[in-house]
């Protein structure tokens, strides 16, 4: 349903969520992610009124809101905390590894 990437020269990470599609910095990426993990899901799928069945996500630095169903929350949330993991490897590798670069054959 979504994918993310990196560019290193922009040092920007991309989101492609649904028809969505947005730029942030590392920065920016850890203030969504942790207001997606701050939000109650437990307490939204076990609230069986229909307040509950859709959330307004506010992206400020977009002058733009996503509106998105329980379940879209879920994977949205999923796609974050995986991109987010992908950059803490990245970023291990960078300090195990140090420096390198790939020479051509």
């Amino acid at each position: 349903m979504g994918k993310s990437w990196q560019c290193d020269l922009t040092e920007k990470v991309f989101i492609a969520f649904k028809q969505y599609q947005f730029a942030v910095s590392v920065g920016e990426l850890r203030k969504l992610k942790n207001r997606l993990i701050a939000l109650d899901i437990d307490g939204m799928i076990f609230d069986l009124s229909d307040d509950c069945d859709f959330h307004s996500f506010d992206l400020p630095q977009f002058q733009t809101h996503i509106k998105l169903s329980l379940c879209e929350l879920i994977q949205l949330r999923d796609l974050f905390e995986g991109t987010w993991f992908a950059i803490e490897l990245i970023h291990m590798c960078h300090d195990i590894l140090g420096d390198y670069r790939v020479q051509k054959a």
